[in-house]
């Protein structure tokens, strides 16, 4: 029997924003440096978010009429739905996170998350493996000279290194070399090589308990939206510094973000998704999730402070509703499985890939499908525990049933894509490969991710 751990996108506990070791916890405090350089990009933004704080305004207000409530904030626009509201439990303080850069977000830089209770497996979407004096070294697909190194440390801590415009030696000699003091069940702190550090001329920019903190401040509430698609749009309200995390923006992005107006706009690297940020009424406002920054800019103008009514309405009436349906085996080895797994929220059908924990037995786990499968053939993989599983997908249309996938030297693994779910038009195969090396896709129309 194949045991699936079905990591729900509609959980509150999960962020699906920031890819990190496991689920996201909202820190109780950051960890902040006496000097930290701030970075021209940096403070220009800071200048442009921070020369207008938006306050809510109400002009005739009647005395009968309900005040909005201190800290509560809602997005209302015709193109979204209200899906949940959320008060943010409190992350725990197990964790590290911090940035170091030779200069802006185009510069040399890295950033380490050490948890000293890892979980769940560490799971890259879009990766590719390549052996390294001996580490595993994950390329990002799509983001040239940006890698990830995962290391296991003892008493089930983990420390996960993501570096860009990094050479390959410094690279190991971080992840071999860093001093992590852990005590208590918590990471106390975390030192990079000092020579590393000092020839790449590396200074800390940026440090909170978890990256997901880095980003978004010390959030107190979440509410979260469904587009035309049935896609999750997070507003998220935050007590933490604006310029702090428009910084950490910058480094955790893809390109430079983008100032317009006091909006501050960036797309993530690895999962691709929109970040906004601004502030209102006195608290960071953030907007996270998949499509067109503009869209994103445009609904942050729809941002307005709930009344306690409103907020305690949605509280208390607002229920996720998404559903974890059917799964089908695409591929299988004598000692894996990989397949999809149909869901549903808002009525709409989404996917996800599913496949063996190579460190946990006969257990699964599942991602969701990053791209629409019913519109555009393409190529995903998932590495985990020194694996790689490969997805292949083209809509029912398209005429494509077969596949070559090449990797390492001379291996290669044909597929044939099969339509799982009667009412849903979409060919799909999977396959794993095994240890480090390149993993390359043949077939027509599919774009390689």
């Amino acid at each position: 029997m194949d045991l699936i751990a079905v990591l729900d996108p509609d959980d509150p506990s999960i962020d699906w924003d920031v890819v990190q070791p496991s689920a996201p916890r909202v820190p109780k405090k950051a960890v902040r440096r006496a000097s930290r350089r701030r970075w021209p990009w940096v403070v220009a933004a800071a200048v442009a978010v921070g020369a207008v704080v938006v306050a809510a305004v109400v002009v005739g207000r009647s005395p009968t009429e309900e005040r909005p409530a201190e800290g509560r904030f809602l997005l209302v626009d015709p193109r979204l739905r209200a899906y949940s509201t959320d008060i943010v439990t409190p992350f725990d303080d197990s964790g590290l996170f911090r940035v170091w850069a030779a200069g802006g977000p185009q510069e040399p830089h890295l950033d380490i998350q050490v948890d000293a209770q890892a979980t769940e497996p560490f799971v890259e979407v879009g990766g590719s493996i390549r052996s390294v004096q001996g580490l595993d070294v994950i390329d990002t697909l799509g983001e040239p000279g940006r890698v990830t190194v995962v290391r296991d440390l003892e008493g089930g801590a983990r420390l996960v290194v993501r570096a860009t415009e990094v050479s390959d030696a410094d690279v190991v000699a971080v992840v071999n070399g860093s001093t992590v003091d852990i005590s208590g069940g918590r990471v106390v702190d975390v030192l990079i090589p000092a020579d590393v550090q000092a020839r790449l001329g590396l200074e800390e920019v940026a440090s909170a308990r978890w990256e997901a903190e880095a980003l978004y401040g010390n959030v107190e509430t979440a509410m979260r939206y469904l587009d035309d698609q049935a896609n999750v749009v997070t507003l998220r309200e935050a007590k933490g510094s604006l310029a702090d995390q428009v910084a950490a923006l910058g480094y955790l992005s893809s390109g430079t973000p983008q100032a317009r107006g006091d909006r501050v706009i960036g797309r993530l690297a690895g999962s691709g998704d929109i970040v906004t940020l601004w502030q209102q009424g006195g608290y960071v406002l953030s907007l996270t999730g998949p499509g067109d920054p503009a869209r994103y800019d445009a609904w942050s103008w729809a941002v307005r402070a709930a009344t306690a009514t409103e907020w305690t309405r949605q509280l208390m009436f607002l229920r996720p509703d998404y559903r974890i349906g059917e799964f089908e085996v695409l591929g299988r080895g004598s000692n894996w499985t990989a397949g999809v797994q149909r869901a549903e929220r808002g009525g709409a059908t989404k996917l996800l890939w599913w496949f063996t924990v190579p460190s946990e037995g006969g257990a699964s786990t599942s991602v969701p499908v990053r791209f629409d499968p019913t519109v555009e053939p393409f190529a995903d993989r998932v590495v985990i525990d020194g694996v790689t599983y490969v997805f292949v997908s083209t809509p029912a249309t398209s005429g494509v049933s077969d596949a070559t996938v090449f990797f390492g030297d001379t291996g290669v693994a044909q597929l044939t894509l099969t339509q799982p779910f009667a009412d849903i038009p979409v060919l799909v195969a999977a396959t794993r490969v095994d240890g480090p090396g390149e993993v390359r896709v043949m077939a027509p129309a599919v774009v390689d991710a």
